[in-house]
């Protein structure tokens, strides 16, 4: 019996003295989205909306579930994808965006997401309002895979896109190191390992008792 106290108490000393996540002061509860690829697919003439052009954008991006298990998260909108956003600063104050707000029921929604890395791709439409661009105007694009209704349990990476004379330039947001998953699994064997010595000690004491 004595051995199993033991065993109990190294478990402890072990469990209390390693970090969830080594480094992070983050929620666990949360999924990390990045982008990885942005490619401009077309523009459009302004018959889509008056005095505007139009920018299609095809993205490729990946979330983040830090868990060993599929987490389900709560969000205030019924309308429970990620999607695509972007803002921009353009050099010429003339420039401005004509993207219209997405808009979603408040009403509770959830979505589960899968443990590990999940890639997915979407699509995402630049307005200007200026008719007739042949380009996009020179400025810092940023793009985010997001929320609507931004909930702290989606961490986005901003993706910058640069548009200058001298071409298009990216610097694309990162998730955080896949290391996450395998501290996460060492809490799991030391919970398992303090149930089962708990179990131990308990079966041992009642034999002897016998």
């Amino acid at each position: 019996m004595l051995r199993g106290f033991c065993l109990i108490g190294v478990l402890l000393f072990v469990f209390v003295n390693i970090p969830p996540v080594s480094g992070s002061s983050t929620p666990r509860k949360v999924v990390y989205t990045a982008i990885n690829n942005i490619e401009m697919t077309s523009f459009l003439a302004p018959e889509l909306c008056e005095n505007c052009t139009h920018f299609d954008f095809l993205i490729d991006y990946e979330i983040l579930n830090p868990r060993i298990r599929k987490l389900t998260l709560t969000f205030p909108c019924t309308y429970n994808n990620l999607l695509a956003n972007a803002t921009a600063s353009f050099e010429d104050s003339n420039y401005t965006l004509a993207n219209a707000e997405r808009w979603c029921l408040t009403a509770i929604s959830q979505r589960t997401f899968d443990p590990g890395i999940t890639s997915k791709k979407t699509g995402y439409r630049i307005g200007v309002l200026t008719p007739n661009l042949t380009g996009l105007p020179n400025g810092q694009y940023n793009f985010v895979i997001y929320m609507q209704y931004w909930s702290p349990q989606v961490v986005f990476n901003e993706t910058v896109m640069t548009v200058s004379d001298e071409g298009t330039f990216f610097q694309y947001g990162t998730l955080p190191p896949l290391n996450i998953i395998k501290q996460k699994r060492s809490l799991v064997i030391i919970h398992a390992g303090l149930v089962l010595a708990f179990f131990y000690v308990l079966i041992h004491k009642r034999r002897r008792k016998k």
